[in-house]
């Protein structure tokens, strides 16, 4: 399944029911991290929405699959 663009909103929303919580922010660079150690940086760019290159190359990094991403949008 192709990887819609999401709102920056929606996509934090996600990650918090992924598990993961932002642990630090510096200027538009979060640090969010899961519990079992995982983490990603993201950068939140003034686009209001991620592109679906972007997207998977996030999820790709935090180790979480596509298919666990969509079901929990």
């Amino acid at each position: 399944m192709k990887l819609p663009a999401v709102s920056k909103a929606r996509f934090i929303r996600a990650l918090g029911k992924l598990g993961f919580i932002l642990q630090h922010q510096k200027g538009s660079h979060q640090k969010w991290r899961h519990p079992n150690g995982r983490f990603v940086y993201v950068y939140m760019h003034p686009r209001e929405e991620l592109r679906p290159s972007t997207l998977r190359s996030i999820l790709r990094d935090a180790q979480i699959s596509e298919e666990d991403f969509l079901r929990t949008l």
